[in-house]
């Protein structure tokens, strides 16, 4: 009977951390109000803009948009590269026991001259 029981509790374990640990479709209004400046978001690998950035970059859902549409989209949060026409929006940063971040991970969002996007994708910062 115990053996049945603790069989029951893995699978409901396993199940519970799949559905936490899941990809999440985006959605502009959910990314907007992701409130990177609370320290739970910030330590949070789940917070929905960390859930959302694959499915960003797969669906290639901002190639072709110009600055306006992406600011639109995914709003004013963003760290402005002017030389290498980038915007970067930053998804989760772990400082461990430092006052610096140890890892920082983001959406990189790349314009031509014509600020419009030619390419997404994933940034990552070990330090």
């Amino acid at each position: 009977m115990n053996d049945k029981r603790f069989k029951t509790l893995g699978i409901y374990a396993i199940i519970i951390f799949m559905a936490i640990s899941c990809d999440k479709k985006f959605n502009s209004d959910e990314w907007k109000n992701t409130n990177l400046a609370t320290l739970d978001n910030v330590i949070d690998k789940n917070n929905n803009r960390n859930l959302m950035i694959n499915d960003l970059v797969e669906s290639k859902l901002l190639i072709g948009k110009n600055s306006k549409e992406i600011k639109s989209l995914l709003g004013n949060e963003y760290i402005k590269d002017t030389l290498r026409h980038t915007y970067r929006y930053e998804t989760y940063e772990d400082y461990g026991m430092d006052i610096d971040p140890k890892y920082l991970k983001g959406l990189e969002v790349i314009f031509n001259k014509d600020s419009t996007v030619t390419e997404v994708k994933i940034y990552e910062i070990k330090r």
